[in-house]
């Protein structure tokens, strides 16, 4: 995670090297199985029983991300996204659903670039194959899965609507409702989704099972709405986090509110 600007790992700072030329390291356990979960980033022995898992002890670096300076990394449960100095996106781990941005929605062990995706300053990964990125000109692109809203008819969860008859976007789309806005940050829950503009203001979208897009009801949103309770208090609001049932939002000042 970033904490004041400085790459730490849970526990305790990530050498000083390793920080100045921005590698990516992974540690963990790796289920290779019929579930696809390879979320270490690092290649797959052929010849190992597709069944077992395989674990990383110390961190320890990822080859295929070698000599790329890496300043971003989010992941989920199910896949990872890495932004590298340049604006380029790469993703590995479980592509059901087109979590991971590439038209074949296929898994990956390794890194790929995500060639329709350039200059990005942000990114983000949700639990429900979903994954989101804001490039320079403060422009919301998501992928993956979609969630139903309301009916079977209105399957969404991603910012706009899709085809009755589509339950993933397999490549990243433009948020086009968020278009005459800036945004700055994104973050993604379990179905649903926060924004926030240059400006201040906060949206939301989404799954709303527990209330988490902050319109004071259980109605799900196709299309980004700003939340008004935010607004009404008058604060200029920087970031944004998301998680299964719960989201917060965090004003310059330092106020939380969730």
């Amino acid at each position: 995670m970033r904490l004041g600007g400085r790459l730490r790992s849970r526990s305790g700072p990530i050498a000083a090297s390793s920080y100045a030329e921005r590698r990516l390291l992974t540690c963990g356990t790796d289920n290779t199985g019929q579930t696809g979960q390879h979320l270490l980033g690092h290649a797959v022995d052929p010849g190992a029983d597709p069944d077992e898992s395989r674990s990383i002890g110390p961190p320890t670096l990822v080859p295929s991300m070698q000599g790329r300076r890496i300043v971003s990394v989010a992941t989920s449960g199910l896949h990872c996204l890495a932004l590298s100095r340049e604006g380029e996106v790469y993703s590995w781990g479980d592509g059901d659903f087109g979590s991971l941005g590439h038209a074949d929605g296929g898994t990956r062990a390794v890194r790929s670039r995500i060639g329709s995706l350039s200059r990005v300053e942000s990114i983000a990964a949700g639990d429900n194959w979903t994954s989101a990125a804001v490039n320079e000109d403060g422009k919301l692109f998501t992928w993956g899965r979609a969630t139903f809203i309301n009916d079977e008819t209105k399957p969404s969860g991603l910012g706009y609507a899709l085809d009755s008859q589509t339950v993933f976007q397999l490549t990243p789309k433009c948020v086009v409702a968020l278009s005459e806005d800036r945004v700055v940050g994104v973050a993604l829950g379990l179905g649903f989704a926060l924004a926030v503009t240059d400006a201040g203001a906060v949206f939301s979208f989404g799954y709303c099972r527990y209330r988490t897009l902050g319109h004071g009801s259980l109605e799900a949103e196709v299309l980004p709405r700003r939340i008004g309770a935010l607004a009404l208090t008058g604060r200029r609001f920087v970031a944004v986090a998301a998680s299964a049932s719960h989201a917060l939002a965090l004003t310059e000042e330092g106020e939380l509110h969730g």
